[in-house]
């Protein structure tokens, strides 16, 4: 049967999302003004908990357990950043006195806001309150912020320990006449409903009581705490419910900070105040009989509809409309019609089908129903209601999606998106839809984006939501990272909450050094006809690329010809490395007669982080056949018999010269040294040109050339597509050793990436090792700590951290910054590991050279004998920026 009514899919309303951030803050200004009139202007912003219940009867934020229910979840701490605080300052966010989270101020956060993400087991139970110090980077100054108060309850009301976990609370008392059945006199003096104690019950409790479908509430007074209550329940609430043969009533309990009761068990009455004499629907099962249980389990529905049954006898051309109203375990209720239906035969049942769309988002819910007759001559009559209790799994409002993405990524250039609220959310007029936008940035840092609420007209009811979203501020932040979505729909006093959406924003960052093949390969170059590669290759990821584990390694296979390959490894806690791929003769088969480029990285994918992706492996398939219509290979003018000596390179540059006779304007030069690629170059002459290369990334993209070159030489090659043509002509390759090393190194080539205790970083120039405590590696453009500037090593609170050089020393120098001026120590080691002194880092009054800030200076050593091969450096207590290291070789 098809359903009148029916409306087809609707265009989305589009209405702007526009970031509230400042006007929440706002807001919360003027209460704490109210609250704490006392608040000298001079004293910092206090702290905002965002999302949770704000005030919480006498404390400014309530947290509920339902927010840190699972190991994932976290409450969102928002600092206001005003001209009092500046980029690089450390705050440190104190919760009961402990310290629960920190970090620098970055230049995006600088004069906006800092976001903090709490784990529930760091919050205090129970009354505490909310702090935080900021430590200047530039005066050395230590500033602390006015509290706020907070309310943090674990459990529900009901449940106390283990006692009354997953159980319905007492079903409540109805006060019923002798006859059983309220009628009008009952009514009009007010239905007597008693609420017995519950485990666990507190002050300021409210208990929300349904009678059918209406509801009324009552706030738990002091004295009421452990007793039972009585309630009444107007006449007006009785009539607007209507009659019923068996009316449910019932109620939940939430606290003042937001935790929620089971429901209670339901007591049945049955009501007749207006004399209605229309039986109510009747729901049927999948076989045709009437449910008498007074629930239907989702999972039972074998059809694609349920039937509703309209008990009695009618005669043809009567008008039957049913009136359905959906209530979900959240407490959403949606209103339909369905109908009308004229009947065509008396004799037949008549029957409304409701569809299963319908059924299923009402698990842990329940169902209303009644219909009006309107005979074909007379006066129109509305039967009782009936009600059905709808077991089954309870369903979130549906997921938001944002508009023309696939695969869960976001392209974060994107100047505007549209994240669509689904029709199906049931929203109604005068509703206010929150969308929830919680971001993570690429190197793990929180970034939540408050977004101004939505009030639903009756314009919008009945058409699919677009909130619109500028770029610039929704995505590019989050570049390298993801965000989750999800939105909340408010109701009077109730909120609906839906499921969540996660998007991927952008590439991953990358940070980790490139994979390669188990068997070193000659001249960058595979030949598929030799015997190790008859029926698969096995390509190796770096040791120490997957930790920390637990996480998922996915490999990724791209080709010139554009095919493409993937494949993943999940890694335990307990798994030992090395991780291998082993990859079928297919994915590499040739099957033209040119010369495949293959392009091969890795992503590691933590839980509840950004994934971070590898450098390419680049290398061709040729069989030897191929390899002869190579052209000849380019020329490192700074090479010597096959060998590249870098400790006499000191500009960063790596000359490499392309000469083929045949090179004329307009042609396209992309030169390959080992996994670096220059990128596509254009000749603006004829003849011979030299390019010159980057060399700390070159050097950073082929770590293992520059750590066992004799097992694995640098291979450089270039690619050549004349004017006018798209083929590719591949060179010759020039292997070369490295020898020697070069002597600075100031992390431009090096990802962005933390480094905990025991990390291993390769750097160009030298070996990171953290030895105690914790580091990172990360960008800086403070001018107060300048020259540390960029990419720079940020040591944690007392940490030690080990460089170990490539090469021999006869002396080192490096810069460092410190807005509190630690004393911090230095200790030197030869390549036997025997110390040749320790002395202690310069005041930073001492004199420096010229461009140096107040709060950095430049430590420099020379060994009186001993060649130096790695020195310490020992923080102090407080945190520092190291960059730029620089030694003289022995």
């Amino acid at each position: 049967m098809s359903l009148p009514g029916a409306v087809p899919p609707s265009a989305p309303v589009t209405v702007d999302g526009v970031a509230s951030i400042d006007e929440e803050l706002k807001g919360f200004a003027a209460y704490v003004k109210s609250k704490y009139p006392n608040t000298t202007s001079t004293a910092l912003q206090r702290p905002y908990i965002d999302d949770v219940i704000h005030p919480a009867a006498t404390e400014d934020f309530g947290i509920s357990d339902e927010l840190v229910e699972d190991s994932e979840s976290t409450v969102t701490v928002l600092v206001a950043l005003d001209a009092k605080t500046a980029e690089q300052d450390y705050l440190g966010l104190f919760w009961g006195g402990d310290l629960v989270a920190g970090g620098k101020i970055t230049s995006s956060e600088a004069g906006k806001y800092k976001t903090f993400k709490i784990e529930g087991k760091k919050i205090p139970e129970g009354s505490s309150f909310l702090k935080y110090t900021v430590y200047k980077a530039v005066g050395g100054a230590f500033l602390e912020s006015p509290t706020v108060s907070t309310l943090f309850r674990r459990g529900q009301p009901g449940v106390k320990g283990t006692q009354g976990v997953g159980l319905e609370l007492s079903a409540p008392v109805v006060a019923l006449p002798a006859s059983s059945v309220i009628g009008q006199d009952e009514a009009k003096a007010g239905i007597k409903v008693t609420i017995l104690a519950y485990l666990s019950m507190n002050e300021n409790d409210v208990i929300y009581v349904y009678w059918g479908d209406q509801e009324i509430s009552h706030k738990v007074t002091e004295a009421q705490v452990g007793k039972p209550i009585e309630l009444m329940v107007p006449e007006g609430v009785v009539k607007a419910e209507g009659d019923s043969k068996s009316l449910p009533v019932y109620y939940y309990v939430a606290d003042v900070v937001g935790n929620e009761s089971e429901w209670s068990e339901e007591t049945r009455v049955e009501v007749n105040t207006e004399g209605v004499t229309l039986s109510a629907p009747e729901v049927l099962s999948g076989n045709g009989a009437v449910i008498t249980t007074g629930e239907i389990e989702t999972a039972s529905i074998s059809l694609d509809y349920v039937a509703l049954q309209f008990p009695g006898k009618f005669q043809v051309g009567d008008s039957l409309l049913l009136h359905w109203v959906g209530t979900t375990e959240q407490g959403q209720s949606t209103s339909k019609n369905f109908g009308p239906l004229i009947v065509q035969d008396s004799i037949k049942p008549q029957r409304v089908q409701i569809p299963y769309d319908q059924w299923w988002p009402l698990g842990g819910g329940s169902a209303q129903f009644s219909y009006t007759l309107t005979p074909k001559t007379g006066v129109p009559i509305t039967s009782k209601k009936g009600y059905i209790n709808v077991t089954g799994m309870a369903s979130l409002l549906p997921v938001p999606t944002i508009h023309k993405t696939e695969g869960g990524w976001v392209d974060p250039d994107l100047k505007f998106i549209n994240v669509l609220i689904p029709l199906t959310a049931n929203f109604q007029a005068q509703d206010e839809i929150t969308l929830v936008w919680h971001g993570t940035k690429s190197e793990g840092s929180p970034l939540s984006i408050p977004v101004k609420k939505v009030p639903v007209t009756s314009n919008m009811v009945g058409n699919p939501i677009a909130i619109r979203l500028a770029g610039l501020t929704f995505l590019k932040v989050l570049e390298g990272g993801f965000v989750k979505v999800s939105y909340h729909v408010a109701r009077g006093k109730q909120v609906f909450k839906s499921e969540t959406a996660t998007y991927e924003i952008g590439d991953p960052v990358e940070s980790l050094p490139a994979p390669a093949t188990e068997l070193p390969l000659i001249n960058s170059t595979l030949d598929p006809d030799n015997d190790e590669y008859e029926f698969n290759m096995v390509i190796e990821i770096p040791e120490g690329a997957e930790q920390p584990a637990p996480c998922t390694i996915y490999l990724h296979w791209e080709t010139s010809e554009g095919d493409y390959y993937r494949d993943e490894l999940k890694v335990s806690k307990d798994d030992n490395g090395p991780f291998r791929f082993t990859v079928p003769r297919s994915v590499y088969e040739l099957e033209g007669a040119a010369p495949v480029e293959m392009t091969v990285y890795y992503a590691v994918e933590w839980p509840g982080k950004p994934i971070a992706a590898s450098a390419d492996f680049v290398f061709t398939v040729a069989t030897a056949a191929m390899q002869k219509n190579f052209i000849g290979a380019p020329v490192v003018p700074l090479e010597v018999g096959g060998k590249l000596n870098l400790t006499p390179i000191i500009d960063n540059l790596l000359p490499v010269r392309v000469d083929h006779p045949s090179l004329a304007l307009g042609d396209e030069v992309v030169i390959k040294v080992g996994n670096y690629s220059s990128g596509k170059m254009l000749l603006t002459s004829a003849g011979a040109k030299t390019f010159n290369l980057p060399l700390d990334r070159v050097l950073a993209q082929n770590m293992k050339s520059l750590l066992d070159s004799a097992a694995q030489p640098l291979a450089v090659r270039y690619e050549l597509v004349r004017n006018g043509t798209t083929q590719v002509i591949l060179s010759n390759v020039l292997n070369l050793q490295l020898i020697g090393a070069v002597s600075k190194e100031n992390f431009e080539s090096v990802g962005a990436r933390t480094l905990p205790l025991g990390a291993v970083l390769e750097c160009p120039g030298l070996t990171v090792t953290v030895t105690r405590g914790h580091c990172s590696l990360l960008c800086s453009r403070c001018d107060g700590w300048y020259p540390t500037w960029g990419n720079i090593i940020s040591t944690g609170h007392g940490a030690h951290i080990k460089f170990t050089l490539r090469g021999l020393a006869k002396a080192i120098s490096f810069d460092i910054a410190d807005d509190f001026r630690g004393a911090h120590k230095v200790r030197f080691y030869t390549a036997a590991g025997t110390v040749i002194t320790t002395i202690p880092a310069p005041k930073f009054s001492d004199a420096k050279p010229a461009g140096y800030r107040p709060h950095s200076t430049r430590v420099s050593f020379t060994s009186p004998s001993s060649a130096i091969k790695s020195f310490e450096f020992m923080d102090g207590g407080t945190n520092v920026h190291l960059d730029n290291i620089r030694y003289t070789p022995f």
